[in-house]
């Protein structure tokens, strides 16, 4: 994973302290990284998406989901709203005593996250301020992800799900059957 331009939130992942942005791609960290340059670099990247300060990342085999930059929403899954230099993991729903696997997508909004897991599920995490998190609250947030509901008063949660759209507070889901749903502020 490559990354360019503004640094001013460790958002280039590149764990340099300055803050330093950068005309020319710089390599992502690996997780855990401890020195500047770093010597080892995230892999196995199969989706890549950017907010204005914050980053994350899909892999393989196991889809995992890393994020990087600032986290000042708990928008990256931690448990908490600690920013990074280098990525970290994003934990698996209600506990990081394990971390969350199967995604397929990652989406990077103002203050949340959404995921695509490959069995068409859709999990978000961070600020619910205008519904951003889909899961039928508003003004709260979760550090860890929770499933995105498929009904008002979240009768049941999204299922079949084929691709998702993620922007500023409001996200959009595709299905295997071409219906669309939306969720967050003025959808």
């Amino acid at each position: 994973v490559w990354s360019w331009g503004l640094d001013g939130n460790y958002q280039l992942g590149n764990n340099n302290s300055v803050n330093a942005s950068s005309s020319t791609p710089v390599e992502v960290c690996a997780p855990g990284s401890a020195s500047y340059p770093c010597t080892t670099f995230l892999q196995n990247a199969i989706w890549v998406s950017a907010s204005s300060s914050w980053a994350c990342a899909a892999t393989s085999p196991s889809g995992n989901v890393y994020c990087w930059g600032s986290n000042s929403l708990g928008q990256f899954g931690t448990n908490n709203t600690a920013s990074t230099q280098v990525p970290v993991e994003m934990c698996a729903p209600g506990t990081c005593a394990s971390y969350f696997t199967g995604a397929t997508e990652v989406n990077a909004a103002a203050g949340h996250s959404t995921i695509l897991k490959s069995d068409g599920t859709v999990w978000a995490n961070g600020t619910a301020s205008f519904g951003e998190l889909g899961n039928g609250t508003l003004s709260t947030f979760s550090y860890t992800p929770v499933q995105v509901c498929a009904t008002t008063g979240c009768g049941g949660h999204l299922g079949g799900i084929v691709q998702v759209s993620t922007r500023l507070n409001f996200s959009f889901a595709r299905d295997s059957s071409g219906n669309v749903y939306s969720w967050g502020n003025d959808v």
